[in-house]
């Protein structure tokens, strides 16, 4: 875990009208604008994206992440069932949720909040849904950054796809609700095993 974030402190909450302007800020700088998007987009479009999902509205689930009560990014959460004519060619079981995000506030970018972020996306938000069993993500194969990040996450490498199977090159990865819980026990096990081994160095 990385001491500098508690991951008690993420939280999420629907996206708001308000929401609309930091998110138009977010999707035209830096990270965000490099993988989110191609180009920069005016605001008029931002808002012809992302009003229809206002307050949980939508097929798309989309909320603002919190860390503390402030605004530091987004998630999106959908079923590939309902979106045909992007995972139409992929054979996906029907208990299966997608997730897009990105952490849009600069001075948590590259920090290992990440992980973080993503761990608490899966267990808050994608397998609180009872009927969802596995979720994909699909970075852009060049993004090694957020690769990394999913990986730490639990995310594991199914294949990379490219047009005309996908509308776009996608580095498919997978976390099943059982390798979730699964890898929370081995991280808990091995931090028991190495603090018994380790002293701490104050015993206050």
């Amino acid at each position: 875990m990385n001491a500098r974030f508690d991951p008690a402190r993420i939280g999420f909450r629907e996206l708001e009208e308000d929401d609309l302007a930091r998110m138009h800020h977010w999707l035209n700088q830096g990270e965000v604008l490099k993988w989110w998007g191609d180009r920069p987009v005016p605001m008029s479009h931002t808002i012809a994206e992302y009003r229809p999902r206002l307050n949980g509205k939508g097929n798309v689930l989309s909320l603002i992440v919190t860390y503390g009560g402030d605004p530091v990014g987004f998630v999106q959460r959908y079923f590939p069932r309902d979106h045909a004519e992007y995972w139409g060619k992929q054979n996906l079981p029907a208990d299966t949720a997608g997730i897009d995000l990105f952490i849009g506030e600069p001075l948590y970018q590259h920090q290992g909040f990440g992980p973080l972020m993503i761990r608490r996306t899966l267990h808050n938000v994608v397998f609180a849904d009872k009927g969802t069993n596995l979720c994909i993500i699909d970075p852009d194969p060049a993004n090694t950054v957020a690769i990394r990040a999913y990986e730490k996450a639990g995310f594991r490498y199914l294949k990379t796809i490219e047009p005309p199977e996908h509308i776009d090159p996608a580095y498919l990865m997978t976390l099943h609700r059982d390798e979730l819980n699964a890898t929370e026990i081995i991280a808990a096990t091995t931090h028991r095993s190495e603090g018994s081994q380790r002293p701490s160095r104050n015993r206050r």
